[in-house]
């Protein structure tokens, strides 16, 4: 029996035939640092980075981050529904208060993934515009309202795209807060730059109370996210990746 062939880097024999020796690339999506390894499920690149051929999850760096608005202090005792989360002993600045994260996608540069995110937590209502109700609190595109209320919102890069996160097309914009807990599939490019956005122009914010109607406040909780079983002081979000898959290049995003 002839030996095994020694094969190069990124290759290898599987169907055991020295005849034909190192057939086939071990650095692909198909078959990923081992012939029998394909890459699904949550981790389904295959990374050629720095050591062997391993299957990674590109949305990795989405996974389990949080957007936190807390309540700071309750500046007006004539709407103590309202607090803010601008640092104590500041003015408002002239735009409002804005938090961005930035984070990178990975995945093979361009190539087009269908990735399911989970979002939860606890906010105040936003009416938007010029776009499309998504259902379960979710915009795609259009624009905010010129109100006070925050703007909660997820920027794809590529293919460029924007989806608000506190939609409430139907009630309408209240000194109120909800929970959410939803699941969306948006398209994400290899190589795209993703940015969570709070943007709000009164640095004001609905505290977290089920109800005004008394002075006890008891806060929304969401089971299973942190700091339950305590209510968050404010409110927040948390975007869970469930599921990536491949998309057909040029097909139609979900």
């Amino acid at each position: 029996m002839s030996p095994p062939p020694t094969c190069p880097s990124g290759f290898a024999d599987c169907n055991g035939n020295t005849a034909d020796g190192c057939e086939q690339r071990i650095d692909t999506d198909m078959r990923c640092g081992a012939c029998n390894v394909s890459c699904s499920g949550l981790t389904p690149f295959c990374s050629t980075g720095a050591g062997a051929p391993r299957c990674v999850n590109p949305a990795s760096a989405l996974d389990q981050q949080r957007l936190e608005t807390p309540c700071v202090s309750i500046p007006n005792a004539q709407t103590p529904d309202l607090c803010t989360w601008r640092p104590l002993g500041t003015d408002c600045p002239t735009a409002g208060l804005f938090l961005d994260k930035m984070v990178a996608f990975g995945g093979r540069a361009g190539a087009p993934y269908d990735v399911t995110i989970r979002v939860r937590g606890v906010v105040e209502p936003k009416a938007y515009t010029g776009g499309r109700d998504g259902g379960d609190h979710f915009y795609v595109g259009g624009q905010p309202t010129s109100t006070g209320y925050d703007v909660l919102r997820l920027t794809v890069s590529s293919p460029p795209q924007v989806f608000y996160l506190n939609s409430d097309q139907g009630d309408g914009e209240s000194h109120r807060v909800f929970t959410v807990d939803y699941m969306k599939t948006i398209r994400i490019n290899g190589g795209a730059g993703l940015t969570l956005e709070v943007g709000d122009t009164d640095c004001a914010l609905v505290r977290n109370c089920q109800s005004f109607a008394t002075s006890a406040c008891t806060p929304l909780v969401v089971p299973g996210i942190p700091p339950a079983p305590m209510g968050f002081n404010g409110q927040f979000l948390q975007f869970d990746v469930v599921a990536i898959a491949n998309a057909a290049p040029g097909s139609a995003p979900p």
